[in-house]
């Protein structure tokens, strides 16, 4: 069992064993009484799975506790779990289907990157998830469906963007990965005839490729060998 030498990061795990609203509950306690390092201190404690179902379960229209405190690393860690919180997919899966992931994918990356209103910090966080192969392409299907994905992938510099978006999002990859313009477009067709099942085959793989990623992280379930003996 692992343990943490900080007794105010075991009140913030053993609220989380409540559900995730009391562990941010328990932060905000935490935060009249401590100070900004002090917190940084119990949030960089908190596990991946612990950090992902906060960021989940949070108020998007409020600044969480790991919004501002989790680390680059930390954040890549919990993104990389996302798919664990999915149902399998169906073989052929309901634009509502890819609805549903698209706004997690969202709802977990903008208050990440742009909670803290810190420029600096938003691309230290883009620089750690576009290490991950499957980085463009996740950030892609965050465009599938939205309106100004065309403008953006062809007026470089030039289209305008929603602040704390997927649109911004893009902005800071293609700004830090100047190639990343150049394989989203490879992803995009631009005919009105074959874009939807373009878009529809590009959503099934990237989300069974995140599932994929997250079931490599799952515990190996060992089964126990039989020690007994017929006689």
């Amino acid at each position: 069992m692992t343990t943490t030498e900080n007794p105010q990061t075991a009140l913030v795990r053993a609220a989380l064993a409540s559900g995730a609203s009391a562990g941010e509950h328990s932060l905000l306690a935490l935060a009249r009484d401590t100070d900004d390092t002090q917190l940084a201190v119990i949030v960089g404690e908190l596990p991946a799975a612990d950090i992902l179902a906060l960021a989940l379960e949070a108020d998007i229209t409020k600044v969480s506790m790991v919004h501002l405190f989790a680390t680059p690393e930390q954040m890549l860690a919990a993104f990389e779990r996302i798919g664990s919180h999915w149902s399998q997919l169906a073989k052929v899966p309901s634009a509502e289907d890819y609805l549903i992931r698209r706004q997690d994918i969202e709802d977990f990356l903008c208050p990440m990157m742009f909670g803290t209103n810190d420029a600096v910090r938003a691309k230290e966080m883009m620089k750690a998830f576009l290490t991950k192969e499957y980085a463009v392409d996740a950030l892609y299907f965050l465009g599938i469906g939205q309106n100004g994905r065309e403008q953006l992938l062809t007026q470089a510099a030039t289209a305008p963007f929603a602040r704390d978006s997927w649109q911004q999002l893009w902005e800071i990859a293609f700004e830090l990965q100047p190639r990343a313009r150049k394989t989203m477009r490879s992803h995009y067709d631009g005919t009105l005839e074959s874009t939807r099942d373009v878009d529809g085959m590009f959503a099934r793989d990237i989300l069974n490729e995140l599932q994929r990623v997250a079931a490599s992280h799952q515990p190996e379930q060992i089964e126990a060998e039989d020690e007994f003996v017929d006689i």
